[in-house]
């Protein structure tokens, strides 16, 4: 998971302190192998809990619930009112004075209204660390022994990109040392990777 962990700190752009780089991508490929194995101690769990002897599409949604319901983090920042424009105020941000270049290229022909955006796609795009490993797609198979199907290989790792995803919008705030990682992987959002 060395490499992994090497990885996240390369693509994610994770501002390591200098001194501490070995112990922190060490600590942070032994959260990584625990993700692996928690994640696939789940799906085996939902398995034998369902009388089934293979991994379901529909067995997919329980166990993205109960993680995602055990990583609930606390909003915090940010603001849940609505802007007075909505109300149809007048806002100078939003006037036609304002207008700047288009951002998006819609391309109405072709179908696309919007492209994908990397760190919005559940870890399909170019942060998809977790799809890139051959070591984690072995590790994987290994736990999960014959309980799963070629087709489920990308739902499994669509979910621990997501929680690698997350972890990544925690590392990257700030420099990160060894009291900062511990400080993270403590936070309840993160209690898979324990």
């Amino acid at each position: 998971m060395e490499t992994v962990a090497k990885s996240i700190i390369e693509r994610y752009k994770v501002n390591v302190k200098p001194a501490d780089y070995d112990h922190v991508t060490s600590k942070l490929a032994d959260h990584l192998d625990c993700l692996v194995f928690n994640v696939c101690a789940l799906a085996n769990i939902v398995i034998v809990l369902n009388c089934h002897n293979r991994l379901k599409k529909e067995h997919m949604s329980s166990i993205r619930k109960y993680i995602d319901d055990k990583c609930d983090g606390i909003m915090s920042g940010g603001s849940v009112s609505m802007p007075s424009d909505f109300y149809g105020y007048p806002h100078p941000s939003y006037s036609a004075g304002n207008q700047g270049s288009d951002m998006l290229n819609v391309n109405f022909a072709t179908g696309v209204a919007r492209p994908e955006h990397s760190l919005q796609t559940g870890g399909r795009g170019i942060e998809s660390v977790m799809h890139d490993s051959v070591y984690v797609r072995k590790c994987v198979k290994t736990r999960m022994k014959s309980a799963m199907s070629s087709r489920m290989m990308p739902e499994l790792l669509s979910i621990l990109d997501a929680k690698v995803a997350c972890l990544a919008k925690d590392l990257v705030h700030k420099k990160v040392d060894l009291h900062r990682i511990d400080t993270i992987f403590k936070m309840k959002r993160h209690f898979v990777f324990n």
